[in-house]
C-alpha cells in the first residue's frame, strides 16, 4: 500500500456549492487536498449533523492511526493476544491497506 496523506488533517468549508446547491467540507493538509464531503453544509450555512460527523471522523484519521499504533507499541503484540482482544490491531492493518476489504481481493 502507498502512504496516505501525511497529517494533520483539517476541515475546510468551501465556498463553492455542488449541483444540488450544497456546499462541500474539504479535508486537506497544509498543501492538497484529501477528499470531500458532499452535502456538509446546507444551504442556509447550517451543518448537517451526519455528513460534518463524518467529515470530522475522516479529518481525525490520521491522528487517530498514529494513536493508536503508539498504544499498540507500547502495550505490544503479547498483551493483545493474551486480552484475546485483535480489533486496534485489526484496525491498524485496515487502514495500512494490510486487512481484506469486503468484495475486494487482496
Amino acid at each position: 500500500m502507498s502512504d496516505f496523506t501525511p497529517g494533520p488533517w483539517h476541515l475546510e468549508i468551501s465556498l463553492s456549492a455542488d449541483d444540488n446547491g450544497l456546499q462541500q467540507c474539504v479535508i486537506a493538509n497544509e498543501t492538497v487536498e484529501v477528499c470531500e464531503v458532499s452535502g456538509a453544509v446546507l444551504v442556509r450555512g447550517e451543518f448537517h449533523p451526519e455528513n460534518m460527523a463524518n467529515a470530522r471522523l475522516i479529518a481525525a484519521a490520521p491522528d487517530m492511526l498514529a494513536a493508536l499504533k503508539e498504544v499498540a507499541a507500547r502495550l505490544g503484540p503479547r498483551w493483545f493476544l493474551e486480552q484475546n482482544w485483535d480489533a486496534p490491531i485489526a484496525a491498524i492493518l485496515k487502514a495500512e491497506g494490510r486487512a481484506a476489504i469486503a468484495g475486494q481481493r487482496q
